[in-house]
């Protein structure tokens, strides 16, 4: 069966069964996942034990492998404290380097082509300097443990949720520049780019930054412009990491459902845009 290059990010399939979600591929015929390690799929924190977390995954590539799907990125889900590695507190910096660390092991088992990482925040009273000296020290920890596993990190700018160490061009080029690695990637998050007002060029032309896709936080009525966008800011088309909105409340699972197959189908519509994704 021919298959369409489109990365479906999972996350928004926590509200589904693993068989819906799983349907939803088939139906779609996407090969590519972006792997969201959250419960209640898969936590490490379900599974302390090394040999318990292996079983679960193992199961997971079995499901994977039957469905001829195949992992793009394997995304831990920060949670928030204690998972900061640009926090100035070493305790709390290295517990989160452990939990980075155990999912670069669950990612490297899944044979993904990348580990998603989130760079943390910096305490607004202590300055940005102080975190990003802690973020960069981090980095380069795992930076160490990547060019070990041959499994490239991949860097993605976001809310302050998620990060403010890394949100605008300048921040990216900085760190690409400062960090000097072939294991380290950047998805370029096409909502926060378009909001910044920033120019895509710059990005393109910026030989330290390697880009590995774009991250499309879609709803349905946004999606035309993103995909105008597209066109006319990538002329190499990248893959695209996709992570449907909720658009129905998941109390109304048919209706949810409908919603998520309305933006698959309505992307799916320009697949002569996306190229075969390369192997790293």
């Amino acid at each position: 069966m021919e298959k369409n290059n489109l990365v479906l990010s999972d996350d928004f399939a926590l509200k589904l069964t693993t068989s819906t979600f799983l349907e939803l591929y088939r139906q779609f015929k996407i090969s590519y996942m972006d792997f969201l390690a959250a419960s209640p799929f898969y936590s490490c924190y379900q599974y302390p034990k090394r040999e318990l977390r292996e079983q679960a995954l193992l199961k997971w590539k079995e499901t994977l492998a039957e469905s001829n799907i195949q992992m793009f990125s394997f995304t831990p889900m920060p949670h928030g404290y204690p998972v900061n590695l640009s926090d100035t507190n070493s305790e709390t910096r290295n517990r989160s380097l452990k939990y980075y660390l155990d999912y670069m092991d669950d990612a490297a088992f899944f044979n993904a082509e990348y580990l998603t990482v989130h760079l943390g925040w910096y305490y607004l009273e202590e300055g940005k300097a102080r975190g990003n000296a802690a973020m960069m020290d981090s980095l380069f920890t795992l930076l160490e443990h990547a060019e070990e596993k041959k499994l490239p990190l991949l860097l993605t700018p976001s809310n302050a949720e998620q990060t403010n160490t890394l949100q605008n061009y300048e921040d990216i080029a900085r760190l690409f520049e400062k960090a000097a690695s072939p294991w380290l990637f950047l998805a370029i998050d096409l909502n926060l780019l378009m909001a910044n007002g920033e120019n895509p060029a710059w990005y393109a032309n910026t030989p330290e930054i390697q880009t590995a896709c774009l991250d499309i936080q879609a709803d349905l009525p946004g999606l035309d412009g993103f995909m105008e966008y597209i066109i006319k800011n990538f002329p190499q088309p990248l893959p695209i990491r996709l992570h449907p909105i909720e658009t129905i409340s998941p109390g109304e699972p048919e209706q949810y459902l409908s919603s998520v197959q309305r933006i698959l189908d309505r992307c799916l519509q320009v697949q002569p845009l996306w190229p075969n994704i390369p192997a790293v």
